[in-house]
Parts: structure tokens; sequence; C-alpha cells
């Protein structure tokens, strides 16, 4: 079943931002599941929704914690089902 993901990664850490190069290998690795973002991001945060399968959550949580730990993901998950 693929889901509605809605998701917004942010941190109030005055020693990291998000940056244009973070936002392209972000765009690469949704892209690379043939996916498309619809979203935006500032210094602080970056936030969007996708229409993917449970394992792509997981795998977008990790990416944002791996650039920093401190980085806070809120997700809401709005199930769809396939007709």
């Amino acid at each position: 079943m693929k889901d509605l993901f809605e998701f917004r990664a942010s941190i109030n850490n005055d020693n990291f931002h998000f940056t244009d190069e973070m936002t392209d290998h972000f765009i690469k690795l949704i892209e690379s599941k043939s996916l498309f973002w619809g979203g935006g991001y500032g210094d602080n945060y970056m936030q969007g929704s996708l229409y993917c399968d449970e394992n792509l959550h997981t795998e977008i949580v990790a990416y944002f914690q791996r650039l920093n730990d401190n980085i806070k993901v809120d997700i809401s998950i709005f199930g769809i089902s396939k007709i």
C-alpha cells in the first residue's frame, strides 16, 4: 500500500543549516525512487509530501538523522488503499 507521506524536518541550531547541496542530494534520493518531491526548505527546515510506500518513510528519516542527530522529523501518514 502506498501512503501520502508528509514530513517536516527541522532543527534549532545556529551551527547547522540546510543548504542547496543537501537539498539537491535529497532530491536525487527521491528521484532515484521514481518519485517527485513537493516541498520546500529554509535555513532550519525542509518539508514536503510524497506518495510512497512504508519502506521509503524509514529511509527518509535515516537521511535526515545522518545529516545531524538533532534534526527533528515530524511525520503525517495518510493511508491510501489501491483500487
